[in-house]
């Protein structure tokens, strides 16, 4: 689980993962001047999307923060967290 700033760019990332022993599959052709909030609503995937999916099946969580300073949290830290009874 990556935890990242706004504004990374979406290569800085994918080679921060790689550094540690990890893996960033999406890989748009703006990996190197986009970043992921900004291509996860666009669905932006890359070269092989169908394989490895696109941006948005990898982002699990957002912070929003709206031009009047309200703040929105959404999703979080794991994949599923939402309960059932």
């Amino acid at each position: 689980m990556a935890v990242a700033q706004p504004c990374v760019i979406t290569g800085d990332l994918a080679r921060a993962a790689t550094e540690r022993g990890l893996f960033y599959p999406p890989d748009p052709a703006s990996i190197d001047s986009l970043a992921p909030g900004g291509t996860s609503p666009r669905g932006l995937g890359g070269r092989a999307p169908s394989s490895t999916a696109t941006t948005k099946d990898y982002v699990t969580g957002l912070v929003v923060v709206f031009p009047d300073g309200s703040v929105s949290r959404l999703g979080g830290k794991i994949v599923k967290n939402a309960t059932a009874l």
